[in-house]
């Protein structure tokens, strides 16, 4: 429970950040443009939290994980992508026209603050 609360929030902040850095800059990105930057770096940072995993993994037990150990570290690294889902379905709004990408950028950012909270608050 403790791992998967501070995976959801690593990518919370991950995600977080990326979404501020654009918001100096968006008025030069498209909705797609967003979307992929903080698909890469939140798939990125549970891609690092498995690594991280693996690696723990290996110095604890010597040997790599396999199966159902390998399994558990991928699944329970994958729910922390969850967070993005709401924010991406808004940059997606702006990609069809429905709000403007600053709009999205904006609602997205407070998204993942929203979410965030809540992972704290309720784990």
């Amino acid at each position: 429970m403790a791992k998967a609360l501070k995976e959801r929030l690593y990518v919370a902040i991950v995600g977080l950040s990326i979404l501020i850095a654009i918001s100096e800059h968006n008025e030069h990105l498209s909705a797609g443009h967003v979307a992929a930057a903080l698909t890469v770096g939140v798939v990125a940072s549970v891609l690092a939290a498995v690594l991280a995993e693996v690696i723990a993994h290996i110095a604890v037990h010597r040997h790599l994980p396999a199966g159902g150990e390998a399994l558990h570290i991928v699944r329970s690294a994958s729910w922390a992508l969850l967070v993005v889902v709401l924010p991406l379905g808004l940059l997606a709004l702006a990609g069809l026209d429905v709000m403007a990408t600053a709009t999205a950028v904006d609602a997205a950012t407070w998204t993942i603050v929203i979410v965030g909270l809540q992972v704290l608050a309720h784990g």
